[in-house]
């Protein structure tokens, strides 16, 4: 079932989905989230291919220290686009950190998107959510593999069905190359820059 029915109010263009698909894919975010500013955080194209940069982009801010250091933003949508044009991510609703272990809750999903937007969400049968640390950055487990998983270079990867979201295959084959990526995040209004 569609949560919110919203128009996203974008703080760039994507390069991956169309005004349209990500409108359709508002739909599936929490109402909480989709009704905030998207903000682009990081884009492949723009910011460069790695892990690191990625995840140093989605870290609080350096100037808040200890248990006052809190994100600016609640959630995050990732994008991805294979070179076959099959494009798939997730839906994280917490900040992206650096983990040892798996994180997230029940409202993470993941998603396709290409040829028509499929959402999968948490089936309950385990908690292998969302692992994002300086090796890899993954969703989902159990099954035969995670639901999409993307190396440091955030060049290659894999998608299998997972038990956690109970999806498909996301990708053009099991093994991919990653074309883009972007990380959307859920920001209110008066946090922008």
């Amino acid at each position: 079932p569609q949560l919110a029915a919203t128009t996203p109010r974008l703080q760039a263009e994507s390069a991956i989905l169309s005004r349209m698909q990500l409108r359709e894919l508002a739909s599936y975010v929490p109402e909480a989230a989709g009704m905030r500013n998207w903000i682009l955080k990081y884009q492949m194209s723009r910011d460069g291919a790695s892990l690191s940069t990625l995840l140093h982009r989605l870290e609080a801010s350096p100037d808040t220290e200890g248990p006052e250091r809190r994100h600016s933003y609640l959630s995050c949508l990732i994008v991805i686009e294979d070179t076959w044009g099959y494009v798939f991510g997730g839906y994280i609703d917490g900040p992206m950190r650096r983990a040892a272990s798996y994180y997230g809750n029940g409202k993470c999903f993941v998603f396709r998107s290409r040829p028509r937007l499929e959402i999968f969400r948490w089936t309950g049968k385990n908690e292998l959510l969302v692992l994002s640390n300086d090796d890899m950055l993954a969703m989902g487990g159990g099954g035969r593999g995670f639901a999409f998983q993307l190396d440091n270079e955030l060049d290659t990867g894999v998608s299998n069905a997972s038990e956690t979201y109970g999806n498909a295959q996301l990708s053009s084959s099991e093994f991919f190359h990653c074309l883009n990526l972007e990380v959307w995040t859920f920001e209110e209004p008066s946090l922008l820059l």
